[in-house]
């Protein structure tokens, strides 16, 4: 598989991460009833002000705003603070409360950082966040940012990317990613750019690979991708598609008559007479579910597998020295009370987009206390996940089992958890279930 390790060593889990993954995720706790007493609408902008740091921001472009809860936001319950709201004189909304100012531009479309900014009270930091859902053609769409389908993971093993990662994977039909492109100004056609790399394959193989496209749901051209001489060198593969005006959504994925095995780093959509392609956006630390600073303060990392042969990614959290986060919540599912999971309504070709605004200055207590309310409250880990764990990608038997188990106890070693590892999955042993 180009771009990713697929060797599995011996393994630990690192407690502390497990903690942190484990306290920005949604366990299954009944979601609690929507509150929006504290909702100032401004054409298609709606803003929730949940409490004096937090701010939920929408976008809807046809005018349908989100009251259900989602995945993510099980509770929006609560206690509405004090705050003003004027329109400034320069035609800005503004909204205050004692720890910040939002102020955005009125009828200036969806959220950018050129027309929303946050001020915080306490450091006189000026916030100005981003949805990296949210993709504006003539830009930099950074694939690890997008909705990864079948296969396709984020991967770091290479240089010369930009962002976060790049996407590999593409090793199967149904590998690909999809993403969101809005503010096309005018149906017709454009280009679609991908940055990509390709060199020596799984199969061995150094030749011209492709993949397939789709454009709102029907299939659009196919793409072909030349070698790159190695997986550090990236080159750019050009299609010309046709769009319809306002957001379009955009697939790059592999079919049964594409070869697959690149790695993309991005994609954009430019004017057919573009030649260049758009530099990445660097100001924040971005990935498929927000944005912030890039002086980050810890995170989370999926595994601690070879650390030693491939750095180990730590995915962003919440707390940075900026002192602010935008947790992008666009393209999150609907949880209902009996926990029924349901995609959120299409808004067709008009922008959404829903975010909550974190602007805690210095008080990282706080801010974390904020994510555990509005995410729903998260277990600990049980004391043994703190011990001694084995786990070896390796197709041990009953009998090596056995063996192993009394080598831990003749050598006085603990053992905490002895996990099964992914060989004994079905029908694959990478994808199936246990």
């Amino acid at each position: 598989m180009p771009g990713t390790n697929r060797r599995r060593s011996s393994r630990l889990l690192s407690g502390a991460a497990a903690a942190v993954l484990l306290s920005a995720a949604v366990l299954f706790a009944a979601p609690a009833t929507p509150a929006l007493a504290a909702a100032v609408v401004d054409g298609n902008a709606r803003f929730s002000v949940l409490t004096p740091t937090l701010i939920r921001m929408e976008y809807a472009g046809d005018g349908v705003f989100t009251d259900a809860t989602t995945f993510n936001a099980v509770n929006r319950g609560f206690t509405p603070p004090a705050y003003t709201t004027t329109v400034s004189a320069d035609g800005y909304r503004e909204i205050r409360t004692d720890a910040l100012t939002l102020r955005y531009r009125r009828n200036s479309g969806a959220f950018t950082p050129e027309n929303l900014s946050v001020v915080l009270t306490a450091t006189n930091t000026t916030a100005s966040p981003a949805f990296p859902s949210y993709c504006a053609m003539a830009t930099a769409c950074q694939a690890e940012n997008a909705l990864l389908r079948w296969r396709a993971g984020t991967a770091i093993d290479h240089t010369g990317y930009t962002g976060s990662g790049f996407v590999a994977g593409f090793e199967e039909v149904g590998g690909g990613i999809e993403q969101d492109v809005s503010a096309v100004s005018a149906a017709g056609a454009y280009r679609l750019a991908v940055r990509y790399a390709n060199a020596v394959g799984g199969d061995g193989q150094n030749t011209t690979r492709t993949l397939s496209t789709r454009v709102n749901g029907v299939t659009g051209p196919q793409l072909t991708f030349a070698p790159t001489g190695s997986w550090d060198t990236w080159a750019v593969a050009t299609a010309t598609v046709n769009l319809r005006a306002g957001t379009n959504t955009i697939a790059v994925q592999q079919d049964a008559a594409d070869s697959g095995r690149v790695n993309l780093d991005s994609i954009a959509v430019t004017p057919t007479s573009s030649t260049g392609y758009p530099a990445a956006a660097t100001a924040l630390a971005t990935t498929g579910y927000g944005a912030g600073p890039t002086s980050t303060l810890g995170g989370w990392t999926r595994s601690l597998d070879n650390p030693a042969v491939v750095p180990v990614p730590e995915y962003p959290g919440l707390l940075n020295r900026g002192g602010w986060y935008l947790l992008d919540d666009s393209r999150t599912a609907l949880l209902a009370a009996d926990h029924t999971v349901t995609d959120r309504p299409t808004h067709g070709a008009q922008p959404y987009q829903d975010g909550y605004f974190f602007g805690y200055g210095t008080d990282f207590r706080h801010a974390l206390s904020e994510l555990n309310v509005l995410t729903g409250p998260a277990n600990l880990l049980p004391q043994s996940a703190y011990g001694v764990w084995f786990s070896r990608y390796y197709a041990y038997s009953a009998a090596d089992y056995q063996a192993l188990l009394a080598r831990f106890r003749g050598s006085y070693v603990p053992l905490d958890w002895l996990v099964v590892d992914t060989d004994w999955k079905s029908p694959s042993q990478w994808n199936g279930w246990n």
